[in-house]
């Protein structure tokens, strides 16, 4: 898929994972890997069911007309992954609601109350202590400065529905996935597509387009890197198990099986998820490892991916693991002809026609296949 401005295109590869036990015994593994199929079966689930009830709710909104601002507090209540401890913060909003517009001079009062406080504790405080928690108070106030009883019942009204999912669906969200948020983005893009209203809406003819249950989990960009303090990216949710980097790019182009792992969030206080990336014959996913290769040189960049169950080819039971991972390409629009650039054709069968290049700078290109070949 190519990108608007022509620079860059997307291309996602669909990759199968193993799950890496940090457990020994085989009743331990065993264990192990059935409670986190169930916590990524439940996220998928909690994923897919979040975005159906986004996509009713707003759909309802347009449908009878109430405008962008009840689509936006419904964005507002379905963007937000549980709900939040309210007790102090609904109390600081009602005392400010008896004395709304505040000035400056109601927020020094404040303060002041508060120093008061403090000082009047048998053991009070260090001074700086105090400083800093009457400069937070000072800090918190000033955003209020003027706005009036109507906009404190508003911001009162947005906090109990600050996660307006239900319990069965926000207990099964992924944890660090920032799941809603992603909800969210899907279904504003949904509905900024040319048409998509006036045919769901006005003129009835679409459906409304629902997400199937078992679409993959989305694994944000996050995942995959973290700001250093230079301020770049660095990669982080795909590591490699060897001493060096040429160890690994020597397996990455000759072996079957690479030390090559996909790290993503489980359960608050629980260790990372570690899945090993099966690549198969280094033959068959040449294109695929060269494209790996370039993630970690910098020159390809992992956009939000997912991963999913798929069927296996034995049971035909959708228990295989399933990352598609999605990376953005620069586009070369450089036509000038290189001599030593040779292209390569392979003539087979199962696919007529197999073409490469020499400088291994792009991936292969399969032309056709058996039956249109062999009808």
């Amino acid at each position: 898929m190519e990108n608007k401005d022509n620079k860059t295109y997307i291309k996602t590869m669909k990759i199968n994972l193993t799950l890496m036990s940090p457990f020994e015994n085989e009743e331990d593994i065993k264990k192990y890997n059935n409670e986190v199929y169930s916590y990524l079966r439940d996220a998928i689930w909690a994923q897919n069911r979040a975005m159906n009830i986004v996509l009713d709710r707003t759909k309802e909104a347009f449908s009878l007309g109430r405008g962008m601002d009840r689509v936006k507090e419904i964005y507002f209540s379905y963007s937000h992954q549980k709900p939040i401890p309210t007790d102090k913060k609904e109390s600081f909003l009602e005392r400010l609601l008896q004395f709304a517009p505040i000035d400056e001079v109601f927020v020094e009062k404040e303060v002041a109350n508060l120093r008061k406080f403090y000082e009047g504790k048998k053991k009070p405080p260090k001074e700086e202590t105090i400083l800093k928690n009457c400069e937070a108070t000072r800090k918190k106030y000033l955003k209020y400065i003027g706005k009036s009883k109507e906009d404190i019942q508003k911001e009162l009204k947005r906090i109990e529905n600050y996660c307006a999912y239900p319990e069965d669906v926000y207990e099964k969200f992924a944890n660090g996935l920032s799941t809603p948020a992603y909800v969210k983005q899907k279904v504003e893009a949904y509905w900024k597509q040319d048409g998509v209203k006036t045919k769901v809406i006005y003129s009835l003819d679409e459906k409304l387009r629902y997400v199937k249950g078992s679409t993959p989990l989305f694994l944000p960009p996050n995942v995959f890197y973290r700001k250093n303090k230079a301020g770049s990216m660095d990669l982080m949710g795909l590591i490699y198990d060897y001493d060096n980097y040429l160890d690994f790019l020597n397996d990455l182009e000759k072996k079957r099986s690479v030390n090559l792992y996909l790290n993503i969030p489980y359960k608050k206080g629980e260790p990372k998820l570690k899945f090993k990336l099966i690549l198969g014959n280094p033959h068959k996913s040449h294109e695929l490892r060269l494209s790996l290769k370039r993630i970690f040189e910098r020159e390809y960049t992992i956009q939000g991916s997912s991963i999913g169950f798929t069927k296996n080819k034995e049971t035909g039971k959708k228990t295989n693991l399933t990352l598609y991972l999605t990376v953005e390409i620069p586009q070369n629009n450089d036509n000038t002809l290189d001599e030593n650039v040779v292209v390569g054709v392979d003539v087979g069968v199962a696919i007529p026609c197999a073409c490469a290049l020499n400088n291994d700078k792009y991936p292969r290109e399969y032309i056709g296949n058996y039956k249109s070949l062999c009808g």
